[in-house]
């Protein structure tokens, strides 16, 4: 069978055309094209004695990058559906796995029969036969990746993408991997979507993975290429700067404000903040300059596809109108499973509707406002949380903000927020502050009634707010205090 757009064979060539070449570097370890390969087929041998086959999904649990990447490339040879282990995973019911697999370092659920990955794994004990021809997928098209949206502002929807999608968008992104000249560090942890698109892409162009999050181990190891959200990348860096600068960092996921964008220029020669999803793959990229007056200035960036800033008959919005985004290109997944009021509203006549709304700014720049359906109802207005979120950003002492509706049925629409501070010297004085300058800039309507200080506010792999989750807190903190009264 023809195997053409399969990931696992296509990583195979690479490994055998530059087998020496690093394509794991960690503090600890390098691995070599040739040396992943071998675990990537010991893994394939131990699968399928374990009875995974083309009609199986497995579902894997781990934190560690190399079992990560292996038993995704094995389940591609054998044929079988991957899915992470998570806890969407566990509680909705929606994908049901044949087999669960876990690394030693994690923990699995008591009710499930865990296949836990131990040293016989390891190439050394594991009979490879060299000449062993893998089933691969019944077809390009038949489904092999399960990934689910991040749940932020409701269920969690999941979608497929097949070989030959993971192939095509590798391919459409073959352009920032320039073989063994690349080494990157991909800052999402290794079983998210944008960890999986990056890292294959990687892999299959032959460039080097570079696990780590010690900045000064990426300057010894000549890292050019750094990926993570805005909010990875600025917490990483902290009050540091990268001396000498880094090539590239490339920022997707929450919204890239001016001050993160500036701790970015000073660390990264070229910044590029990409817009895209994992029902789309990358769809837009914004590349971010300072201007002459020391101003942030964001350029558009064209990638293959079509992106359009809509009104509510879906014609398209002039430049500074704020719309719905919709997407389409070839790398749209069929849509959602077993969801079909949401694959109802999100893909609509080849179009991709990703509940963001926002506007074309100067020079192509498109600028992400909020989303559709985080827009609240307070006394009959229509608003979006986050703008209070960038407004509380701008007050002295507060270094992130979430705001969001009260959670409780006594009390009518209305808005609170959590924020994290710079330190803890003089809270009050800070939440004061911050209370007053959301009075003067929305009235006291709009203004969020509490102001509550937290260690760390919940949010996504790419840096985006957990609104529910942050509600969800909310209840814990107003119980917590009611006991003490």
């Amino acid at each position: 069978m023809n195997q053409t757009f399969n990931i696992g064979f296509n990583f195979q060539t690479m490994a055998e055309s530059q087998p020496e070449a690093p394509a794991i570097i960690a503090e600890d370890i390098t691995l070599s094209y040739a040396k992943l390969w071998k675990i990537t087929a010991a893994f394939a041998e131990r699968m399928h004695q374990h009875g995974i086959d083309q009609s199986s999904i497995i579902a894997v649990h781990t934190n560690d990058i190399i079992v990560s990447l292996a038993s995704l490339l094995a389940s591609s040879l054998l044929g079988a559906q991957y899915v992470a282990v998570s806890k969407i995973l566990e509680q909705d019911g929606v994908i049901t796995p044949t087999h669960y697999i876990r690394s030693p370092e994690v923990e699995g659920a008591d009710d499930k029969n865990y296949i836990q990955i131990d040293h016989s794994w390891a190439p050394a004990f594991v009979d490879i036969d060299k000449n062993v021809s893998y089933p691969g997928y019944r077809s390009a098209d038949a489904p092999w990746m399960i990934l689910h949206t991040s749940g932020t502002t409701g269920t969690a929807k999941y979608m497929v993408l097949s070989q030959r999608l993971v192939f095509d968008r590798s391919h459409a992104v073959q352009n920032d991997f320039h073989g063994q000249k690349t080494r990157v560090s991909i800052l999402f942890s290794c079983q998210t979507r944008p960890f999986y698109a990056r890292a294959l892409a990687a892999l299959l162009f032959g460039s080097t993975l570079i696990d780590s999050i010690n900045i000064c181990f990426w300057q010894q190891e000549k890292v050019n290429t750094v990926c993570g959200s805005s909010y990875q990348i600025n917490k990483l860096l902290a009050d540091n700067t990268m001396t000498p600068k880094i090539d590239l960092v490339e920022v997707s996921g929450a919204k890239l404000t001016a001050d993160i964008a500036a701790v970015l220029k000073s660390s990264f020669t070229k910044v590029i903040d990409f817009y895209g999803a994992g029902e789309t793959n990358k769809s837009h990229a914004n590349e971010i300059t300072i201007g002459s007056s020391g101003e942030i200035v964001a350029t558009g960036i064209k990638l293959d596809g079509r992106i359009e800033i809509v009104d509510e008959h879906d014609n398209p919005c002039a430049a500074g109108k704020r719309g719905l985004v919709r997407i389409k290109n070839d790398y749209l997944v069929p849509g959602y499973l077993n969801a079909p009021a949401a694959q109802q509203k999100s893909f609509r006549d080849g179009w991709f509707y990703p509940g963001d709304y926002g506007h074309w700014g100067k020079a192509g720049a498109l600028v992400i406002e909020g989303r559709d359906d985080e827009l609240v109802n307070i006394a009959g207005i229509k608003f979006d949380p986050s703008r209070i979120d960038t407004a509380l950003l701008t007050c002295t002492g507060i270094k992130a903000a979430a705001c969001f509706l009260i959670p409780s049925s006594d009390v009518e629409n209305k808005l609170m927020a959590f924020v994290e501070l710079v330190d803890f010297k003089a809270p009050d004085q800070y939440i004061n502050k911050a209370y007053q300058h959301c009075v003067e800039k929305f009235g006291t309507v709009i203004a969020p009634i509490n102001i509550i200080v937290v260690p760390e506010i919940p949010r996504t792999e790419d840096g985006a707010v957990k609104r529910q989750k942050c509600k969800d807190m909310a209840v814990e903190i107003f119980k917590h205090a009611a006991r003490k009264n």
